[in-house]
């Protein structure tokens, strides 16, 4: 059977073996599903079905009687009712994909969005730019509010703390009284650094420190956190180095806010 008009067929929608009982019955004009079958080689126990097929796409017209008698509507008028069936098929596509993505569009809009998904980060940092850097970043990533605990290193990324208050970010600071509470921010706390180091560490004696003020604790959001420190080694140059713990974790993160929170409390005055 030629094979040309059979794949020009399955581009107005016919399967293969709809393809070739229309050829078929061009062929030989009108026959039995027998003879149909035989002609097109299609297997007589899906010939009937295909014949049915036909007709319901206007392409075939049975003819009463016994047996049923097959045969093509003319060609030309053959050809456009596949053709229109065709048109319809696709438009019915067309419709149920506008109808499947309105429906997806609802489903979606409908469904919990999964805002946040905590991965803990944890990250060590050194050197004086680097850190500073480090606590300039997260103090201007912050969304909602800012808690700040630190000494005369303020002066490094108070910029930054004001810019963040004028977005509307809840920024409270915790200072040593050397800093004093003039710096231009709404909600200012100072504690006594050294009086605060003592009772952490009784065993060491009064005035036991060096550079206890240096240390810098930044918590933004309850999500993500920063603490610098500076580590003293007289063996190498130079003797002192600034290292930072960066971490994005709202557990660590609240634990610092909640002791923030009783320094501010227990310690503190405005």
């Amino acid at each position: 059977m030629d094979q040309e008009p059979i794949q020009k067929l399955k581009l107005l929608g016919l399967t293969d073996y709809e393809a070739k009982t229309f050829v078929a019955l061009y062929k030989i004009e009108e026959g039995t599903a027998s003879q149909v079958a035989k002609v097109s080689k299609v297997p007589r126990s899906s010939v009937y079905e295909v014949l049915r097929s036909l007709e319901k796409k206007g392409a075939v017209i049975i003819e009463e009687g016994k047996p049923l008698r097959y045969r093509l509507a003319s060609l030309d008028s053959a050809l456009e009712s596949l053709e229109n069936y065709r048109k319809k098929e696709i438009e019915e596509m067309r419709e149920n994909l506008e109808s499947a993505k309105k429906d997806i569009t609802e489903s979606l809009e409908a469904a919990e969005v999964v805002t946040h998904i905590e991965e803990e980060s944890f990250w060590t940092v050194r050197g004086d730019e680097k850190v500073l850097a480090k606590i300039r970043e997260v103090i201007r990533g912050a969304k909602e509010n800012l808690k700040v605990a630190t000494s005369s290193d303020i002066y490094d990324f108070l910029d930054d703390l004001k810019e963040a208050e004028k977005n509307g970010i809840k920024v409270s600071i915790l200072v040593s009284p050397e800093v004093g509470g003039n710096l231009g921010l709404s909600e200012v706390h100072i504690v006594d650094s050294q009086g605060l180091h003592d009772s952490m560490h009784p065993g060491e004696g009064k005035g036991h420190r060096k550079d206890i003020s240096s240390g810098t604790l930044v918590v933004a959001d309850d999500s993500e956190c920063v603490i610098s420190t500076v580590s003293w080694d007289e063996r190498k140059e130079p003797l002192r180095e600034r290292t930072c713990l960066w971490a994005r974790s709202e557990g660590l993160a609240r634990i610092f806010s909640m002791f923030f929170f009783v320094l501010v409390k227990g310690l503190g005055k405005t």
